[in-house]
């Protein structure tokens, strides 16, 4: 006999539930981490996956630690672009450990470990001169330092290139050896930082997450001024006019990505993405 299709035995599709309704824009993340973590790093190849369990057994402050797999997601500013969560999801992925590291985190309270602090946070293959190791790829394409990202004198979040073969944002090659190519670029939630190689397997990728800090503000700026007179080279009034623009940004209104080649930011400041003028 013919089934009848209005009496589905199984659901056509997973069911999902957006996490606005569940409050969860910064789920996984404790106060202290809301307050304390500029950018969290989520792996989105199996490369990248076994960067970061690596990393949480090697250096674990650049690793956030969560109950669950299924929470990793939502960490971000803007709530568009939030991806959803399985209801019921499979039992397989419940009763995760919780050292599991399920995302990169880099936090402003680590500075004192950063192997060149005025560099901000370096990511290669070096263990000496990096502070989250890539490790050695067949195509030899990891550089010693492939990229940093920091924060520039306005408090904007960027990613510098530092690399032989090049890094990847947003569809938009950096590279710092060759002229034709802009070398840095600004970083938002949603942001996809991406090294290629000719093995598919072995090629990087993350998605940038910024947590939501409107109700922390007031710590952040705290840890904000901390990392930056740990990482500041300059002393004096250097140094506080530095601090004192970067706070003064982030207590300004919201930026949004607009995904410019050379001016990738619209609100109160247009940055220069070439020149890192703004």
């Amino acid at each position: 006999m013919e089934a009848d299709p209005s009496q589905q035995t199984q659901p056509a599709t997973q069911q999902v539930l957006d996490p606005r309704r569940l409050g969860r824009n910064n789920s996984g993340l404790n106060d202290g981490d809301i307050a304390d973590v500029l950018v969290i790093l989520h792996p989105a190849t199996p490369t990248a996956i076994r960067i970061v369990e690596q990393t949480a057994q090697d250096r674990p402050e650049h690793v956030l630690f969560r109950n669950s797999l299924d929470s990793m997601s939502s960490s971000i500013t803007d709530v568009e672009e939030q991806e959803t969560f399985i209801i019921n999801a499979p039992e397989g992925r419940q009763g995760t450990s919780s050292r599991a590291g399920a995302d990169l985190a880099l936090r402003m309270s680590s500075a004192k470990r950063l192997k060149f602090k005025p560099l901000g946070f370096i990511f290669g293959r070096n263990h000496q001169s990096a502070d989250v190791i890539f490790g050695q790829d067949s195509g030899k394409r990891i550089s010693n330092q492939h990229f940093r990202i920091y924060l520039n004198a306005d408090g904007l979040l960027m990613l510098d290139d530092m690399s032989t073969n090049g890094t990847i944002v947003d569809d938009a090659l950096l590279k710092c050896k060759d002229p034709r190519f802009s070398k840095m670029r600004m970083l938002s939630s949603g942001s996809i930082i991406c090294i290629q190689n000719s093995n598919d397997a072995e090629m990087i990728k993350f998605i940038v997450r910024v947590p939501s800090r409107v109700n922390y503000m007031d710590r952040f700026r705290d840890n904000l001024r901390n990392f930056i007179t740990e990482c500041t080279p300059d002393a004096g009034d250097a140094q506080g006019k530095v601090i004192q623009r970067i706070t003064k940004q982030y207590g300004g209104p919201a930026m949004k990505w607009d995904g410019g080649d050379t001016y990738n930011i619209v609100g109160k400041h247009c940055c220069n993405s070439t020149t890192n003028s703004c």
